[in-house]
């Protein structure tokens, strides 16, 4: 988040609190991983008519859970993520902007253990990452908004670990400076 953002330019909510829906923030990255899957899937089923109504109205939202064996979940927007495991992911467009900065290049082709838990899918979705199981990160522009989803694990689990990290940073700062 610092490298994203820099070091207080963020602020963190530890948990699942509907405090960072009662801001006037623009911007959310809400990420669910395994440790977090029941938190996570109850959060978001409490409160998918708030988030899109968040990005209906301009904000701009990354969902992201690497989750374990879990049921498939209504994200809202008309996407579902569902379990799908995978030891690589692969970036659909390599010339896509993402992929090539500010904080560097991120490459295109990763691996680990694992890279993604889970992959999305709905109508509208521009597929950004594919593994081995479908789409685990993709985009969309809803309503005056804009919107990414994904089933990638933490940087820490991916190799090559540099280009790992620079992925996670490009994917925060693509996510709330695209218009």
């Amino acid at each position: 988040m610092n490298v994203a953002f820099g070091t207080g330019n963020w602020t963190k909510f530890q948990g699942f609190s509907n405090a960072a829906l009662s801001d006037n923030f623009h911007f959310l990255y809400i990420d669910g991983g395994d440790g977090t899957s029941s938190g996570f899937n109850s959060f978001i089923r409490s409160h998918i008519a708030d988030l899109e109504n968040f990005v209906d109205s301009g904000g701009h939202l990354v969902i992201n859970a690497a989750r374990w064996d879990q049921p498939a979940l209504d994200l809202g927007f008309g996407v579902t993520l569902s379990s799908g495991f995978s030891s690589t992911g692969s970036a659909i467009n390599p010339a896509n902007p993402l992929f090539h900065g500010p904080f560097g290049d991120a490459g295109s082709n990763w691996s680990g253990n694992y890279f993604s838990h889970d992959v999305v899918n709905g109508v509208g979705l521009n597929p950004l990452v594919s593994g081995a199981a479908g789409t685990v990160l993709a985009d969309e522009h809803y309503g005056t908004g804009y919107l990414m989803v994904g089933g990638i694990t933490d940087p820490y689990f991916h190799s090559p670990q540099h280009e790992a990290d620079v992925l996670r940073a490009n994917m925060l700062y693509y996510a709330d400076h695209i218009v």
